[in-house]
């Protein structure tokens, strides 16, 4: 799996090693938790437990996606502030010690 360095605006802070990768069909925003779904073969949103964000600066202000379509992934070497991560209608996420953990276990720090 090939990884790519980008610099990306908000939400993050410092350079996150991203990537491409499939996501599930919804209606996603930047700053979303995604996590691997290894049934499907690609990530879709959580509340609970995330390996990536999406950073996708198509995806401001939310946009569908079709199973599988490609989006831009912070996966990992980075921090993101927590006040902009966003559930699955767009609205500040709370978020807790266990997600800041998980976040964590994958290279993301929550601030």
């Amino acid at each position: 799996m090939a990884y790519t360095s980008f610099r990306v605006a908000l939400p993050f802070a410092g350079e996150a090693i991203t990537q491409r990768l499939p996501v599930a069909a919804d209606t996603y925003y930047i700053g979303m938790p995604v996590k691997y779904n290894d049934t499907n073969d690609n990530y879709e949103y959580t509340a609970t437990d995330p390996e990536a964000f999406i950073v996708d600066d198509q995806f401001y202000g939310g946009v569908a996606a079709s199973a599988n379509d490609e989006v831009l992934l912070a996966v990992s070497g980075s921090d993101i502030l927590g006040s902009l991560v966003v559930n699955d209608s767009g609205a500040a996420l709370t978020i807790t010690d266990d997600i800041r953990q998980c976040a964590l276990t994958h290279g993301i720090r929550i601030r």
